[in-house]
């Protein structure tokens, strides 16, 4: 007996507590923001390209050509890159020298 009479006065307590109304919210009203949506054009165009291209013959061969046109210069070295993989290094021990390293 006594368990149920606990059972009824936890659950009159809980439902009394739901009813509280607490008039002093710190929390503001703010003005309705506008759902911007400029950031998803590129990435939903981007998207719906390699959906459509899955499919497309058009869009693939258009991938193949433009594949086939990168693929003229591959015998082909850049100089550059020898020298580029070395940029790292140097910059560290330029900007020692400047006095622009850490700090």
């Amino acid at each position: 007996m006594k368990k149920i009479i606990l059972i009824f006065l936890g659950l009159a307590i809980n439902i009394n507590a739901q009813q509280l109304k607490i008039e002093n919210d710190t929390i503001q009203k703010t003005e309705k923001r506008k759902f911007n949506y400029k950031p998803l054009i590129i990435p939903t165009a981007l998207i719906s390209y390699g959906v459509i291209g899955l499919k497309s013959k058009g869009i693939k061969q258009l991938n193949y050509k433009i594949k086939d046109g990168l693929k003229v210069n591959e015998h082909g070295k850049f100089k550059i890159d020898d020298y580029a993989q070395y940029v790292p290094f140097a910059s560290v021990y330029a900007l020692n020298l400047v006095g622009g390293g850490r700090k």
